[in-house]
């Protein structure tokens, strides 16, 4: 097992948000040395909602480490119409959220026992 993989990934900052168009979930995590932000974005339209975790690069730029195409996630949505609190952002994002960051923990893992 690598460092990565037996790092507790830390949350240092959450942000939920809704638009007359959709809501996001936006958290950023401390993993071993890595800054890793997951977004969750849900908009009215399928084809603009996006789901990424990014990693913080040496450049100090936002580098995609996974994602998740909106057809395995979009549709077990709320529309953005019923979500109108922060606290109900989460719920709706959380899970996806969740799995994003599992897949970017062994994608560090991977890179790390390289």
């Amino acid at each position: 097992m690598t460092n990565t993989e037996t790092s507790a990934a830390i949350l240092t900052d959450e942000s939920a948000s809704t638009s007359r168009q959709g809501y996001q979930l936006v958290r950023t995590y401390r993993i071993g040395p890595e800054i890793v932000q997951i977004t969750v974005a849900v908009d009215s339209y399928k084809h603009q909602s996006w789901a990424a975790a990014k990693i913080l690069g040496p450049d100090r730029k936002w580098e995609t480490l996974v994602s998740a195409a909106p057809g395995l996630w979009y549709d077990a949505m709320s529309s953005y119409m019923a979500v109108s609190t922060a606290d109900r952002v989460v719920r709706e994002c959380e899970w996806v959220a969740n799995s994003l960051l599992s897949r970017a923990r062994n994608v560090l893992g991977d890179l790390t026992s390289n």
